[in-house]
C-alpha cells in the first residue's frame, strides 16, 4: 500500500487537531450527563477525517475502497447520536428512556454498511466504479444506485427531527438555555449543509465537502465552549447533579427564570409539576413571599426562612449561591433548600419550656410576695383589733349609733383582710378604696380630731390592681406621719386619669423624714412600715414602675404611683 502527501491533508490535519481539543475537553467532563453523546460524536468525526485522509494518500481504488467503506460508520452513527445529544440537552425523557430505540435506530446503518462492504458481490450501492485523477488529489469516481436512497433519506430525516428539535428550542422565549441550543443548531446545519450538496453532486473537484463542514463547526464549537461557557450551565450537566441530591435544588438564571429543578424542591414547596422550567421564579414561588425576599437580593446567603406547603408552616435553611465560569462571568443562581421544621419544632418546644419554668419561677415569687403581705398583716392584726374593739366598747356607753357604724367599718375591714386570697392578683380599685375608707374611719374614731382625708379621685372605672395596694401605704402615713404630730394633720388620696397611665399620689403633712431616712427606706431589707418593701417588689413585677417617695423633716411626705393603662386595665375576670 503506497501513500502520497497532498496539499489537501491541511484540512485533515486541522479538523483532527480541533476535534482532539474538544475531545480532550469533553473527556474531562465525562462524567456529566450527556457528555458520553459527545464523545461518541467526535470520535466518529475522527474516524472520518482520518479515514478520508488515507483514502486520498493511497494512489489504487483497491484500497481507496477501503478506506471509503469506513466512512459510511460514521456517516450513518453520526446523526443517531446528535439526536441522541440534543435530547439529553432538552431533557426529552422519553427519547432517552426507550430501551429498544437505539437498536431500531441501528438497524438502517447496520445494513447499509453490511450493502457497502459486499457491494462488489451484487453492486446495488455503487456502479460504474473508476478512478478519477483529475482534480487536486485521486478519487473515486462512481455512481449511486436506486438502493442507496432509502439509506440517504433515513440519514437526513434522523437530521431533520434533529434540528426541529432544537429550533423550536431556539424559538422558545421560556426556555433558558436558547443561545447553547443555537450553537448546537448551527454545528449540526454547517455539515448537514455540505453533505447535502455532496449528494446532488455539488463538489469541489470531486471531493467530498462535508469535511470542510466538520472543520467550521469544529471552530464554531470551540469558539462557544472557549468564549461563550457552551457547557458551562447545560441541562446535560445539571439534571444527573441535582437529581441526586436529597436537599431541595433550584437553577436560575439571572432574569429569575427557573433552568433546572429537582424532585425534593418540588414537594417540599408543593410546587405542580407541570412545566415548571423556563417560568418565573416569582410566579412558581408566589406562595412563599419570604424566600422570594432573599432571592431578589441578588447576593450569596444562607437563611433560615419560614414556607407554606399544604396548609402548614414548614421551615428550611435556604442556601443561595451564584454560578460562575473560568472567566467568572455569572450565568445564574443556585438555591438550595434543606428542611428544618423538625429542628425548628424541637427549638420552639425548648424555648416554650424555658418560658414555662420561668413562669413558674416568676408566679413563685409573685406568690411569695402576696404571702409575704399576709403575714405581715397578719402580724399586726391582734394590736389593732384590741384598741379598735376597745373604741368600740367606749362608745357603746355614749354613742350606740356611732359605735355600730364603728362595728360595720370593723366588720368590712375584717372581712377584706381575711376574705383576700394571697394569691389573687388584681381587685377594683373602688373595692381597696373601700378598704381604705372603712381603715380611715376606724383610725379617726381611734384618734379624734386627729386625722382627716380628702379623696381627689378622678374617673378611675375599670381600674385594676394588686388586692392591699393603697391600705399599706395609707396606714404609713397615718402611723408614721400623721399621729407622731402632735397636732394630727391631712392625708390627701388623689388618683388622675392620664392619656397612658394612671398617676396615683398618697400625701400628708405629717411629721415628714430626714434624707438619711429617705435613703435608708429605699435600700431593700431596710424597709419599715407595713408591706412597704413588698409594694415596691410587686410594682416592679407587674407593671416594671417605681413607687416614688418625698419627703423632708418637719414637712409633707408624698408617695406617688404609675400604673400603665395597659395593665391597669384588666378585667376582674382575670384573676387567678
Amino acid at each position: 500500500m503506497v501513500f502520497k502527501w497532498y496539499a489537501y491533508h491541511i484540512v485533515t490535519i486541522t479538523i483532527f487537531v480541533i476535534v482532539l481539543i474538544l475531545f480532550g475537553y469533553i473527556f474531562k467532563h465525562r462524567k456529566k450527563l450527556g457528555a458520553n453523546y459527545f464523545l461518541g460524536i467526535l470520535s466518529m468525526v475522527l474516524l472520518w477525517s482520518i479515514a478520508q485522509g488515507l483514502e486520498f494518500s493511497v494512489l489504487d481504488i483497491k484500497h481507496k475502497l477501503i478506506f471509503a467503506n469506513i466512512q459510511y460508520i460514521p456517516i450513518m452513527i453520526i446523526p443517531v447520536l446528535y439526536l441522541y445529544l440534543a435530547a439529553s440537552f432538552l431533557e426529552r425523557d422519553k427519547l432517552l428512556n426507550n430501551k429498544y430505540l437505539p437498536f431500531i435506530l441501528l438497524i438502517i446503518p447496520i445494513i447499509l454498511n453490511i450493502l457497502i462492504w459486499t457491494d462488489s458481490a451484487h453492486g446495488l450501492i455503487r456502479q460504474d466504479i473508476h478512478l478519477e485523477l483529475e482534480g487536486i488529489v485521486p478519487t473515486i469516481s462512481k455512481k449511486f444506485g436506486l438502493t442507496m436512497l432509502p439509506f440517504a433519506i433515513y440519514n437526513f430525516s434522523i437530521t431533520i427531527i434533529t434540528i426541529s428539535l432544537l429550533l423550536k428550542a431556539c424559538l422558545d422565549k421560556a426556555f433558558s438555555f436558547r443561545i447553547q441550543a443555537g450553537y448546537l443548531l448551527i454545528g449540526l446545519l454547517i455539515p448537514t449543509l455540505t453533505t447535502f450538496l455532496n449528494n446532488i453532486g455539488i463538489n469541489f473537484y470531486n471531493i467530498d465537502t462535508t469535511i470542510f463542514g466538520f472543520t467550521a463547526t469544529g471552530i464554531f464549537l470551540t469558539y462557544a465552549i472557549f468564549r461563550h461557557g457552551l457547557f458551562d450551565i447545560m441541562p446535560i450537566a445539571l439534571r444527573h447533579i441535582i437529581n441526586e441530591v436529597k436537599a431541595g435544588f433550584i437553577v436560575y438564571d439571572d432574569l429569575f427564570r427557573i433552568i433546572d429543578i429537582n424532585p425534593s424542591a418540588i414537594n417540599n414547596l408543593n410546587l405542580k409539576k407541570e412545566k415548571i422550567t423556563g417560568q418565573s421564579i416569582y410566579e412558581v414561588l408566589s406562595h412563599n413571599p419570604k424566600l422570594l425576599e432573599i432571592i431578589k437580593e441578588k447576593t450569596a446567603c444562607k437563611k433560615e426562612v419560614e414556607c407554606f406547603s399544604n396548609n402548614e408552616t414548614r421551615f428550611f435553611e435556604a442556601t443561595i449561591a451564584a454560578i460562575e465560569n473560568k472567566n467568572k462571568l455569572r450565568l445564574g443562581w443556585v438555591l438550595q433548600i434543606y428542611e428544618i421544621t423538625e429542628r425548628k419544632q424541637e427549638e420552639e418546644q425548648l424555648k416554650l419550656d424555658k418560658e414555662n419554668a420561668l413562669l413558674l419561677y416568676e408566679n413563685a415569687e409573685e406568690n411569695a410576695f402576696f404571702s409575704e403581705l399576709g403575714f405581715l398583716q397578719a402580724q399586726i392584726r391582734p394590736h389593732f383589733l384590741y384598741n379598735t374593739l376597745n373604741v368600740i366598747a367606749t362608745l357603746c356607753r355614749i354613742e350606740p349609733e356611732k359605735a355600730r357604724e364603728l362595728l360595720m367599718d370593723l366588720s368590712n375591714y375584717m372581712h377584706h383582710c381575711f376574705g383576700i386570697n394571697y394569691i389573687q392578683k388584681y381587685i377594683s380599685f373602688e373595692e381597696e378604696l373601700e378598704f381604705v375608707k372603712a381603715y380611715v374611719r376606724i383610725e379617726q374614731a381611734r384618734f379624734v380630731n386627729k386625722i382627716a382625708v380628702n379623696y381627689e379621685i378622678q374617673e378611675a372605672e375599670g381600674l385594676m390592681i394588686p388586692p392591699l395596694l393603697l391600705q399599706p401605704l395609707v396606714e404609713n402615713a397615718i402611723r408614721h406621719g400623721i399621729r407622731k404630730n402632735e397636732g394630727g394633720g391631712t392625708i390627701d388620696i388623689r388618683v388622675v386619669n392620664k392619656d397612658s397611665f394612671y398617676h396615683i399620689e398618697i400625701e400628708d403633712n405629717g411629721e415628714g423624714m430626714t434624707s438619711e431616712k429617705l435613703e435608708e427606706i429605699q435600700i431593700e431589707g431596710k424597709t419599715e412600715g407595713v408591706g412597704l418593701a413588698n409594694i415596691k417588689k410587686r410594682l416592679k413585677m407587674i407593671y416594671n414602675s417605681e413607687l416614688i417617695i418625698e419627703s423632708s423633716k418637719s414637712k409633707a411626705t408624698k408617695i406617688s404611683i404609675n400604673l400603665p393603662r395597659e395593665r391597669g386595665e384588666i378585667y376582674e375576670g382575670s384573676n387567678c
